[in-house]
Parts: structure tokens; sequence; C-alpha cells
């Protein structure tokens, strides 16, 4: 059964589409948890219309049903602060 941890590092490193930069390093994983198989992930995204956001979801869904234990995964979205966005770094 996976564990927060390994989900958060799993979720941390796949890379953004459009940035190619690590969620992780961008800041993107918001709130992560796992309960009754079900991983559910929050990811903020620097805008609201984020281009790749389908593609974001897709991977955030296969990574974590790879993990141990997780027979489901629920991905919703946020959008970034002005602040936030700011501080991306591309």
């Amino acid at each position: 059964m996976a564990n927060s941890e390994a989900a958060r590092s799993t979720i941390e490193g796949l890379v953004d589409p459009e940035i190619h930069k690590t969620l992780g390093d961008l800041g993107m994983v918001r709130e992560l948890a796992i309960a009754d198989g079900a991983l559910s992930v929050t990811i903020a995204l620097p805008i609201v219309d984020y281009p790749l956001r389908d593609l974001i979801e897709t991977d955030v869904a296969a990574a974590g049903e790879k993990l141990e234990g997780v027979s489901r995964v629920d991905v919703t979205f946020t959008a970034m602060t002005d602040e936030e966005r700011s501080d991306l770094v591309v």
C-alpha cells in the first residue's frame, strides 16, 4: 500500500509539459491524500485556463494508478496566486 510520502514524491516528480520543470519544483502539488485506495490530489495551475490541464490530469492519474494499493485517482485543480505565478522561474 502506497503512503502519502511516496505518492507525493511520485506526483511531484512529473514534468509540466509546458514549462518543462517538475510539478514539485514549480510548487504545483497542493493537497494530497490516500484513503481507501483512492488518491486525491490538488494541483495549482499557473492560470485557470492552463492549456495543458488535461494532459497534466492524465499524467497525474496514470502515475497515481501505478502506486501500490491505489485503485482510483481524483485530480482537482486550483489557480496559483499572482505572487506564486510571479515566483515561477521558467
